[in-house]
C-alpha cells in the first residue's frame, strides 16, 4: 500500500453517520409533528363544515316549526300527555330533517335529534364528499333552541374516546 494514497479513516465515517442520523431523527419528529396538525387542521375544518350544513337545516327545521310556544307540562297534566305534546309540536322540524338527512338517519331524544354517526347517505345529502372518518362524526340538534353542536370521537368503541367538540 502507498502511504501518499488518501481515504477516509474510519473515525471520520462514524461520526459523518452519526450526524446524518442525528439529522434524520430531528427531521422525523417535526415531520410527524407537522403531519398531526395537519390532521388535527383537517378535522376541524370538517367540523366546520358539518356544522355550517347542520345549522342550515337546524335553522329551517326551527323556522318550520312556525311562531308557537313550545309545550310546557301544565298541572296534572302526565308525562305521556306532555311527551304527546312535545311529539306533536316537532313533527314539523322532525319531517324536514327526515327529507333533509334521509329517514331512520337520525333518533330523537326529547326535544333534540342526535345523529350518531354520519353515514353516506348523509353526508351526501349534506354535500360532504370525500370526508374521511366521517362516520366518527356526530351531530346534535336542538331545533327548539336553534342550536347544533358537532362532536368528533377519535377513537370509536373504546373505554377512552378522545373527544373534540364544536
Amino acid at each position: 500500500m502507498n502511504m501518499n494514497e488518501k481515504g477516509i479513516s474510519l473515525i471520520v465515517l462514524v461520526v459523518t453517520v452519526v450526524v446524518i442520523i442525528i439529522i434524520a431523527s430531528v427531521g422525523l419528529y417535526y415531520g410527524k409533528e407537522t403531519i398531526n396538525k395537519a390532521n388535527i387542521e383537517t378535522v376541524r375544518t370538517n367540523m366546520l363544515l358539518i356544522k355550517t350544513k347542520a345549522s342550515e337545516y337546524c335553522e329551517e327545521a326551527n323556522f318550520r316549526l312556525g311562531t308557537g310556544a313550545v309545550p310546557t307540562k301544565q298541572e296534572g297534566m302526565s308525562d305521556e300527555e306532555f311527551s304527546n305534546n312535545i311529539t306533536t309540536y316537532l313533527q314539523p322540524a322532525e319531517n324536514y330533517l327526515n327529507e333533509k338527512l334521509g329517514n331512520g338517519n337520525f333518533e330523537k331524544q326529547g326535544t333534540t335529534f342526535v345523529i350518531n354517526s354520519i353515514n353516506d347517505e348523509i353526508s351526501g345529502k349534506m354535500g360532504l364528499k370525500n370526508m374521511d372518518n366521517k362516520n366518527k362524526y356526530s351531530i346534535i340538534f336542538n331545533v327548539i333552541e336553534n342550536k347544533v353542536q358537532i362532536k368528533y370521537n377519535s377513537k370509536i368503541n373504546d373505554t377512552e374516546k378522545t373527544v373534540w367538540t364544536l
